[in-house]
């Protein structure tokens, strides 16, 4: 036992901790670099989102405008890159858009981490947390430059920042707070919004001014559940949606249950103008930003709102498909909720259920499950999809929020509040579009689980009440959670860094321009390559069907129209199919990249016959065929109607 108690008194000095911590980190991070690297410099989705957005922010960079020149996504998405590649005086390619993304990765991956050891006060729960997102968020190698990259970026800053919200009056953390909600609204509207109801709804739960208000956290409580509900509405005739925005909805009622259980904070009421400071200031500071670049007013407005609300009632969706089962725990998860809130309303503010050393085995239970499928690891249930796993047990997040007995750590209490109904609405990513945005969407129930895992070892700690009961405790917990690292270490490190360098080996380098890093396989090398040097030879200037837009850089020409828009919205959005129309009518000499294959991905199917398609069909000859792709020109000057 002295062995014990002197390891145990060394891990609790300061300097000591801190020391190690920050070493393990880092050593993390960077044995998780080499592994980012190679994935995200193998492969490229013919799909082109990359390309779509270089061209956008290369667009922005060179000329400014958006919305009336550039479609889709927030103005600090723009800013933000834009400021990035300034600072470090780099050009817009595939090259420098994948390294940034890489960055985004394994900076993501790191700060939640780092969030999870502050929250928990446990360093290997939190570098645990960190392999794990890092995992998960692995899904951005095939997105490189994705403003879900940058939202996933910015979702973790709002949790790091919220871990220095701290007992006392923290105003100028709170400002930051609101202007990193307001940076994420302005990067996609949607996913700011979520972050912005879970901030409201941890607010009236913390401040005294807002809880006096008796009316005001029923009002936000039912917006909280409803939102999931309002989300998918447009699209509530089909199974999977209802399915979808029922398991949200049932998590959020959950965690609402779970909070009714605690009494009203008592932070600073003033932190309150510091929120809404901070959410002005990042507004109105981009928006003006924006509009003195050269964006209309009608178009920021368009861009910003109007636009995004058209988008899930679009053509365009891919379904999230949940087991089953998801209902069986949803039930369970509620009425573990309401059994929780009821013992707490009959005058046990830390009620005992049953034995303490069971709910607490349960809390580590439900939260090791959660965090393991967090991170898209198998679960535990028969699941058909992806999604199924990472989302299984969103319902239980509520458990998070349970008061362990023993005293609290009221420097973290906010961000304790925050993180689980942050979890909740953040899975509504993955709507209408089930892609990689279920890993965005999912990842944030890694540090719920974390939380889970933390108060569920305190409860049993505080339960064996006898000195050197404890002391094993905490023996058997550090030699536990050395046996379970171990694994995870191997799977994520050795196995990760071994498939990723044997997939990057397999690869050739690309070898166009702003792609010489980016390697893919012989067979697309050469298909690719061949394309470029058709296009030298044959075109003037080309167009696309549907947008491909990283022929654009590979072959250093500039689009023949100064509207960019995605492979979606140039097959479905008539504004832009006539300003093609117009502007490429007199172009002599111009050709058509067309994949057929590929615009019907983005149609479900079917190629409407909307102006565009019929223009680029009539008086174009085919060139050459390279596998899925055809090259074709026109003669002459003027082209079909």
């Amino acid at each position: 036992m002295r062995v014990v108690d002197e390891a145990v008194r060394l891990s609790r000095a300061c300097g000591v901790r801190l020391g190690f911590g920050v070493l393990a980190f880092a050593a993390v991070t960077a044995a998780t670099w080499p592994i980012a690297r190679y994935r995200i410099f193998t492969g490229w989705a013919s799909y082109d989102d990359e390309g779509y957005l270089l061209i956008a922010l290369k667009s922005f960079v060179n000329h400014g405008g958006l919305y009336d020149h550039i479609a889709a996504y927030g103005p600090f998405y723009y800013q933000f890159w834009d400021g990035v590649f300034a600072t470090l005086g780099v050009t817009v390619n595939h090259d420098t858009g994948r390294t940034a993304t890489m960055v985004v990765w394994l900076l993501s991956s790191l700060l939640i981490g780092l969030s999870t050891w502050r929250m928990t006060a446990s360093i290997l729960v939190g570098l645990a947390t960190q392999l794990i997102v890092f995992w998960a968020l692995a899904s951005l190698a095939t997105e490189p430059m994705s403003a879900g990259g940058t939202a996933v970026l910015l979702v973790v800053t709002i949790v790091t920042i919220s871990c220095f919200v701290g007992d006392r009056s923290s105003r100028f953390s709170i400002a930051l707070l609101g202007g990193a909600v307001m940076a994420l609204i302005l990067v996609k509207i949607n996913i700011g919004i979520f972050a912005l109801v879970a901030v409201a709804l941890v607010c009236v739960v913390s401040y005294p001014v807002l809880a006096r208000r008796r009316w005001l956290r029923p009002v936000v409580e039912v917006g909280f559940v409803a939102l999931p509900l309002l989300l998918m509405a447009s699209k509530a005739g089909e199974a999977w949606v209802r399915h979808y925005a029922v398991h949200v909805a049932v998590a959020a009622l959950a965690v609402v249950i779970a909070l009714r259980a605690r009494d009203a904070g008592r932070r600073d009421t003033k932190e309150l103008w510091w929120l809404g400071g901070g959410l002005l200031v990042v507004g109105v500071t981009a928006c003006l930003a924006i509009l003195a670049n050269g964006t209309s007013l009608s178009g920021l407005i368009d861009g910003n709102i109007l636009g995004p609300l058209r988008f899930p009632g679009g053509t365009f969706s891919n379904p999230l498909r949940l087991s089953n089962l998801t209902y069986v725990f949803d039930l369970l998860a509620l009425v573990g909720a309401l059994g929780y809130w009821y013992a707490v309303r009959n005058g046990e503010a830390r009620p005992r259920l049953a034995d303490p050393l069971l709910v607490s085995g349960l809390s580590i239970l439900v939260g090791l499950y959660m965090a393991f499928s967090g991170g898209g690891e198998k679960a535990l249930v028969d699941a058909s999809s992806a999604g199924a796993v990472q989302l299984g047990l969103l319902s239980f997040a509520w458990v998070a929020l349970v008061q362990p007995p023993g005293k609290q750590d009221e420097a973290t209490q906010f961000a304790r509040l925050l993180v689980p109904p942050l979890a909740v609405l953040q899975a509504l990513h993955a709507f209408p579009v089930a892609g990689s945005q279920v890993s965005w969407s999912a990842f944030l129930l890694t540090p719920v689980g974390a939380l889970c895992v933390a108060n569920g070892v305190r409860g049993i700690a505080v339960g064996l009440d006898v000195g050197w009961k404890r002391r094993a405790l905490y023996a058997f917990g550090a030699i536990a959670a050395t046996v379970a690292i171990v694994p995870l270490v191997t799977i994520t490190l050795k196995q990760g860094l071994d498939q990723a360098r044997a997939a990057y080996q397999d690869a050739v380098p690309l070898g166009l321009p702003g792609a010489e890093d980016v390697r893919v396989s012989p067979n697309d090398a050469v298909k690719y390559r061949a394309i470029v040097t058709a296009i030298h030879q044959n075109c003037r200037s080309f167009v696309m069907l549907p947008e491909m837009q990283s022929f654009y850089l590979w072959t250093l020409q500039e689009p023949p129209t100064d509207y960019v828009t995605s492979s979606w919205g140039a097959l479905n959005v008539d504004a832009y199919q006539q300003r093609v129309i117009e502007e490429t009518r007199s172009i002599e000499g111009l050709c058509l990249l067309e994949n057929d294959e590929m615009a019907r991905f983005w149609t479900l199917g079917t190629i409407p016959e909307s102006p565009l398609v019929r223009y680029l069909h009539s008086g174009f000859a085919p060139i050459a065929t390279f596998g899925d792709y055809q090259l074709l020109k026109r003669a002459g000057t003027g082209g079909g109607s």
